[in-house]
Parts: structure tokens; sequence; C-alpha cells
């Protein structure tokens, strides 16, 4: 019980420290997008409500002789287009300031990783611990931060668009409600389960890709490839470059297997709860 608490914590701060290198290097941009998923959020229970409305006009019997409900339901469907529209512009504003967030975190996040390295005491290059981390920052680092704000901003967009779905099917019917949450949760815990055994395999791979990226330099760079033809050591490095990559295909293989598998039971629970309402 105390290390489960215990890996929970540190996950808590590696997230608090992702977030704060985010925010360091674009506060604007991070507000924007956060504005942007408020708005990506709200307009889907639009979309809901607006087509509410245009089939409660439609069975309370506005039609073509209706100049008046004629006039309603299409005043409701040029709202609903400039819904859609909206939908369609903010997702790409979206994506936009995304883009550039990235491009921001990415420098930040190197220029730390650049003066971290220029100041270490050289006895740590001499540390494969040091190595295996080093090699972890320069592979990831520059992009985790942003994938970190991302999928929460995901999950922000999708916790208030499904509240909201819930508080208007509670109005129909809360078993409606129920029905929903139930199809929500197991999607929900599949992925934060194999989110984290993701970054655990990164953690066990971290020597092994990093031992591969080494052969392929030495394979490919002109400064070790004299002494690679001279002792013939072009075929015993390619088999062993070959298995490590190997070993991290099947691993990777495997968890995605796992990751499928755990989806297909996910979507399955929704789909059932949603053929039940």
């Amino acid at each position: 019980m105390l290390e489960r608490h215990l890996k929970k914590l540190r996950g808590s701060l590696r997230l608090k420290r992702a977030l704060q290198m985010v925010w360091a290097s674009s506060p604007r941009w991070t507000v924007v997008g956060v504005v942007l998923v408020v708005i990506q959020a709200a307009l889907p229970l639009a979309t809901l409500y607006i087509t509410k409305l245009v089939v409660d006009t439609v069975a309370l019997g506005a039609t073509g002789a209706n100049a008046e409900g004629f006039g309603r339901v299409m005043l409701l469907l040029g709202l609903l287009a400039l819904v859609g529209l909206l939908t369609a512009a903010v997702g790409s504003l979206s994506g936009i300031t995304a883009e550039i967030q990235g491009h921001l975190v990415t420098d930040h996040v190197l220029e730390i990783i650049h003066r971290k390295s220029v100041t270490a005491d050289l006895a740590y290059y001499e540390d494969a611990r040091y190595q295996d981390t080093l090699h972890r920052a320069q592979n990831e680092a520059p992009y985790r931060p942003t994938r970190v704000l991302g999928n929460l901003l995901q999950v922000a967009r999708g916790s208030l668009t499904v509240v909201g779905v819930v508080a208007l099917l509670a109005t129909v019917n809360w078993i409606l409600a129920l029905l929903l949450f139930v199809a929500v949760v197991p999607s929900v815990i599949v992925r934060v389960r194999f989110a984290d055994r993701t970054y655990r395999w990164q953690l066990r791979s971290a020597a092994r890709q990093r031992k591969a990226n080494y052969l392929s330099w030495v394979l490919m760079r002109p400064d070790p490839a004299k002494e690679v033809r001279v002792f013939g050591l072009g075929p015993p490095l390619i088999d062993r470059f070959l298995e490590l990559r190997s070993l991290l295909r099947d691993e990777k293989i495997e968890l995605s297997r796992a990751r499928l598998l755990g989806e297909i039971g996910a979507q399955a629970v929704a789909a059932a709860a949603v053929f039940a309402s």
C-alpha cells in the first residue's frame, strides 16, 4: 500500500515538473491552448442542444405549411452549421497552437539539457546510469512535456464534454446518464494503465536503445569507419544491432497487442452501454 502511494506521489511530481517546463517555455500559448480546449468542450454540447431544438420543433408540427415554424427550423439549422464551422476553425487553431507550443517547449528543454551537460562533472560521462538518463532526456524531454500537456488538455476537454452530456441526459432520464458514465470509465482505465506500462517499458529499455543507437552511429559515421573495416567489425556489429532492435521491437509489439485487447474490451463495454441506452 505504501509503495503504491509513493508511486503515485512520484508520478504527480513528474507531472508537475513537466507542466512547469511547459509554462516556463510558453505561458501565453499555454493560456491560449486552455481557452481553446474549453471552447472545444462546449461546442459538442451546443451541437447536441441545437439538434434537440430542431427535433423538438419538427415534432411540434413545424412544417413548410407553417411559415413561423419553418423559419425557426431554418434558423436552428443555420446555427448548427455555424457551430460546425466554429468546431472546424477551433480545431485548426488548436492544432497550430500545439505546433507552436511544441517548438517552444523543445527549444526550452534542449537549452536546459545543454546547460546541464556542459556543467556536469566529467565522471558522469563514464557512468552508464547517467548515459541512460541523458539518452532519455535527449530523446523524450523535447516532446514529452508538450505531450503531457496535450493529453491533459484532451482529458479535460473530454471530461467537460462528458459532464455536459451527462447533465443533459440526466434531465431526460438518470439511467441514460449512468449508462454513459459506465461507457466511459473502462476506456479511461485502459488508457491510464497502458500509459504507465509504456512509461515503465521506456525506463527499462533505455540502455538497449542507447546501445542500439551507438552501434548505428559506429556503423554509419566516418570517424570509426577505418577501424570497422580494418578489423572486420561490420558484420558482428550489425548482428548485435539487429538483435537489440529485435528485442525492443518484440517488447513494443507485445505491449501494443495487450493495449489493443484492452481497448477492444473497453469499446465493447461502451457499445453495450450505447445499445442499452
